[in-house]
């Protein structure tokens, strides 16, 4: 694994980098994302001065679209949001899941759309960097497929809920105090930004593409070392074989395994 820091922009992450920080490679905010996180804040903060109606803002979730909130509810509203939503069941995820999960939910949030505090963003860095991880669980579902569970993230983040540091698993709270980090305060609508996404889909997604890649890497040296082995006949390997069918990715397999067996 690579040991330098990952900085993360919010627009390049790769399966590849996602599993390197799910291994245990800490996490910077690129300065052009940490600006784009508070251009994005500061149009939250213009639609609350404006007391406009934006959903999850200054409006209630799903049948609720309708209600005002009252002013000094607001940020309350994000805890809320986050507590009444962390239903999920079944085995927890391992170590390395979840922070795959933390890993792109930080990184979708630096593309500057979901309007999160920065200070949530510098957080789940400093968490992923502590290795102190929310426990999160494998089953759960409320309209959008990843709200419940990305709901314990941020029911571990507020300092609620069980959570790790390490290889040591116990209260959330107790554990911020012993990594040396305060819990979230929560703003408005930064309960929906912490739930409302795909991130723990498209976090477990990354871990299996790149076992995939490396599955498939793993397969052309061995059967590069078949054919060594065999003296097996090469010609079906050619550039003039590939082109006659219309497979671009044999065609590119194909080339693969002449390098490993050029000499």
């Amino acid at each position: 694994m690579n040991d330098e820091t990952l900085i993360l922009t919010g627009r390049d992450l790769t399966p590849g980098a996602v599993e390197a920080v799910a291994r245990g490679r800490k996490v910077a905010i690129a300065r052009a994302a940490e600006q784009r996180l508070a251009k994005s804040r500061a149009v939250v903060e213009r639609a609350l001065a404006a007391d406009q109606p934006v959903y999850g803002l200054t409006t209630g979730l799903g049948s609720r679209v309708g209600h005002k909130l009252a002013a000094a509810d607001l940020a309350e509203f994000s805890y809320r949001t986050v507590r009444g939503r962390a239903h999920g069941i079944g085995p927890e995820l391992a170590a390395a899941e979840v922070r795959a999960v933390m890993a792109v939910r930080l990184n979708s949030w630096l593309n500057g759309g979901a309007g999160v505090s920065p200070a949530l963003a510098a957080l789940l860095a400093e968490m992923l960097n502590r290795d102190l991880r929310p426990a999160l669980y494998s089953i759960g579902s409320l309209g959008a497929g990843d709200l419940c569970l990305l709901a314990h993230l941020g029911l571990g983040m507020i300092g609620e809920g069980e959570a790790w540091l390490g290889q040591e698993r116990g209260p959330a709270a107790a554990l911020f105090a012993k990594a040396g980090l305060a819990p979230a305060t929560l703003g408005p609508k930064d309960g929906l930004a912490i739930a409302n996404a795909s991130s723990f889909s498209a976090g477990i997604a990354s871990l299996a593409l790149a076992r995939a890649a490396r599955l498939g890497a793993t397969a052309q040296v061995a059967g590069a070392l078949a054919l060594e082995a065999f003296r097996g006949n090469v010609t079906p390997l050619s550039e003039a074989a590939g082109a006659a069918r219309p497979q671009p990715g044999q065609r590119a397999a194909a080339a693969e395994l002449r390098d490993l067996l050029a000499g």
